[in-house]
């Protein structure tokens, strides 16, 4: 990856931890705080899904 992609693979591998610091000081609370918990989520079966 660091060779097709170059200088920008950085951002792809390394990652940024971002946190929104005024949506944060304003109450949000985000539906998943973390990257396991949203990758959980996705990986989920659906109801809708499967046509229930």
């Amino acid at each position: 990856m660091r060779w097709a992609l170059g200088e920008m693979s950085t951002l792809l591998l390394d990652g940024q931890n971002v946190v929104s610091r005024a949506a944060l000081a304003l109450g949000y609370q985000f539906v998943h705080p973390d990257l396991p918990g949203a990758l959980r989520d996705l990986a989920a079966p659906r109801a809708e899904a499967e046509g229930q």
